[in-house]
């Protein structure tokens, strides 16, 4: 095995991902619940395929590179589409078709910047940036106005995503023992611990809650 510490700590987040996932779809039939399972399974399968690129596929004239790679990119690509189907449930149903839109005209911008060659792990940190930064401003708002210490959590945990995505892109690791791209997943584990509280709050509630324009 290549690089065992990100190996590990990628299949680490594929299990806890899913676990999530399953969680919440033994939940009832709520509007944001299909959309927040889709957020955590679409990264399950991208940290499925990162592991197995850092840990067994590293050489990239291979061909198992160039399938899992641009999958994996590809997939964390979904996760931010999931992730912005989750802000337009705060949206009423008449603004909603409007926000569908951009979000699809984006996805398939990063979408052709892959196909055109430029499989970077950074395009994927570029496409999560948004969605997440709004459904913080989101959260906040219904944290605030419910005073819910679980939404607050996933405030924390959309926002340490962010952090964790930039720490990654500056190759940051508080210590050599450990590589930048593992203790990037560590921090991912305990973003999505907290993202997870807020998502079993928010499909808990009634569909009825007062709508927040999501832009």
């Amino acid at each position: 095995m290549n690089e065992p510490d990100v190996t590990i700590t990628n299949f680490m987040l594929v299990i806890e991902s899913l676990a999530f996932a399953a969680v919440l779809a033994a939940r009832p039939r709520h509007p944001m619940r299909d959309a927040w399972i889709a957020v955590f399974v679409t990264l399950a399968l991208g940290s499925t395929c990162g592991g197995l690129v850092h840990g067994w596929f590293p050489d990239p004239a291979t061909m198992p590179y160039q399938v899992l790679w641009p999958l994996s990119v590809a997939f964390v690509i979904a996760a931010a589409v999931a992730l912005a189907q989750v802000t337009l449930q705060f949206a009423s149903a008449a603004q909603r078709a409007a926000f569908q839109r951009r979000v699809w005209i984006a996805a398939g911008g990063f979408a052709a910047i892959m196909l055109l060659g430029y499989q970077s792990f950074t395009l994927a940190v570029a496409a999560y940036l948004p969605a997440s930064l709004v459904l913080a401003w989101l959260l906040v708002r219904r944290a605030q106005r419910l005073q819910d210490r679980a939404l607050w959590l996933g405030v924390a945990g959309v926002l340490g995503s962010v952090v964790a995505g930039a720490l990654q892109q500056a190759k940051y690791t508080p210590t050599p023992a450990l590589g930048h791209n593992a203790f990037y997943h560590l921090l991912q584990m305990v973003a999505l611990a907290l993202v997870f509280a807020a998502a079993a709050r928010l499909c808990a509630q009634p569909p009825g809650e007062p709508h927040a324009r999501p832009s």
